[in-house]
């Protein structure tokens, strides 16, 4: 069933809305409408096609549009595709940035961080596709500690602190430099998963000083610190989309706007 969503004026000002092409960026809002309240929907395309645009004449004309809206929108990491071993799934990257639920109904489908993704195409099996990159970064972090993600109790779920062979593990509460940027990000919510993004950063091998560095240059930043709290990015977004790379001592010209997407 089709949800009520919000849509900010900012929508149409943002420099990143206004490079894609028209179909999309109304196959984007019409996604808001798709996915549950947590801004998670099947990665389905007919099923994505129907809810969105059902009232079209050609429908394999359609679908195509819908095929390819779908791909430019992961493109721009406005949405993420994944799945575990059963289904594909589909995930608005700033879902929590944009849309305040009022009583959200129970989540249906895991988000990405939730979820051990598979090697194989983020669609169901009975609509698949090939040119859909999975990121399965958190996911092999999570499974291979010695190669720096954090100790899971047994049966819980949840991460520990520890060290590896002496040295602290990425992202636990021993990390001093996990710990400075904790302490230096402007918005401090999600914590666990703002861990996973570090240690992925890490596993490209992004220098953590520069990151830190680039977190406190965030935080003064007096654009972001006029607008709204909405505005400043969660600090997992902020490390999964390689922000700090904007934010390094070198980049200092001012942008046009502050919507998120343009962080």
């Amino acid at each position: 069933m089709a949800r009520i969503r919000s849509i900010k004026p900012e929508f149409f000002t943002s420099e990143t809305i206004a490079s894609l092409p028209l179909s999309a960026r109304l196959t984007f809002v019409g996604l808001w409408t798709y996915v549950d309240d947590n801004g998670v929907g099947l990665d389905n395309e007919m099923l994505i096609n129907a809810s969105v645009w059902p009232l079209e004449e050609d429908s394999l004309e359609t679908l195509a549009r819908t095929r390819e809206d779908l791909a430019t929108l992961s493109r721009k990491d406005l949405v993420k595709r994944y799945r575990d071993s059963r289904k594909g799934y589909l995930f608005v990257t700033s879902w929590d940035e944009h849309q305040k639920v009022d009583h959200p109904r129970r989540p249906r489908y895991p988000r990405p961080e939730d979820v051990v993704s598979e090697p194989a195409s983020p669609c169901d099996d009975a609509n698949p596709r090939d040119d859909v990159a999975i990121d399965s970064r958190d996911s092999r972090e999570d499974l291979a500690p010695e190669q720096g993600s954090g100790i899971r109790d047994q049966g819980s779920g949840k991460e520990t602190s520890g060290r590896q062979a002496g040295r602290p593990v990425p992202g636990s509460d021993d990390d001093p430099d996990f710990a400075a940027f904790w302490d230096a990000y402007p918005r401090k919510v999600a914590k666990g998963t703002a861990r996973r993004a570090w240690r992925a950063a890490l596993a490209k091998r992004f220098d953590p000083k520069a990151i830190i560095a680039a977190a406190e240059r965030y935080r003064d930043d007096p654009r972001r610190r006029s607008s709204d709290i909405s505005y400043t990015a969660h600090p997992a977004t902020w490390l999964n989309g390689e922000r700090w790379l904007e934010h390094q001592e070198q980049a200092a010209a001012p942008r046009r706007n502050t919507f998120p997407w343009d962080n």
